[in-house]
């Protein structure tokens, strides 16, 4: 697992990628602890 820190316009974001054995891709996006409707989560 290679974890990343990327500087966003809201803070800084945490992304861990995992690499698959064989060729398959997924793309997962999650949301912040402790944010409500009005969180800029995913941007």
């Amino acid at each position: 697992m290679t974890a990343l820190e990327i500087d966003t316009a809201f803070g800084p974001a945490r992304a861990y990628l995992h690499c698959a054995e064989e060729g398959a891709a997924v793309l997962m996006l999650g949301h912040g602890a402790g944010g409500g409707l009005g969180a800029k989560d995913l941007v």
